[in-house]
């Protein structure tokens, strides 16, 4: 998430909503960008931190960026999110 977000990437909200729907962990026809925002948010809420720092330590060369890496860190992150509804 930190990588599109930092590069700009637009998140494509039909194609997740797709892709969700598909996976049956949404429900609903739709999705707005709110919704999304909020389900991101559950998540980062509940992931544990140091279990993601572990595995993607294995992938970096310098580990040490990695302790920026925090709920609030992640969070205040979101607000930077480009998000699309175009197909």
């Amino acid at each position: 998430m930190e990588w599109y977000i930092k590069k700009g990437v637009v998140l494509n909200l039909n194609h997740f909503l797709e892709r969700a729907i598909m996976s049956g962990d949404w429900n609903k026809k739709t999705i707005n960008k709110e919704e999304f925002i909020s389900l991101i948010r559950e998540r980062i809420a509940i992931v544990s931190m140091e279990r993601v720092k572990a595995d993607i330590k294995r992938f970096i060369s310098n580990p040490n960026v990695l302790n920026i890496w925090s709920t609030p860190y992640f969070n205040d992150l979101i607000a930077h999110l480009q998000v699309s509804a175009e197909p």
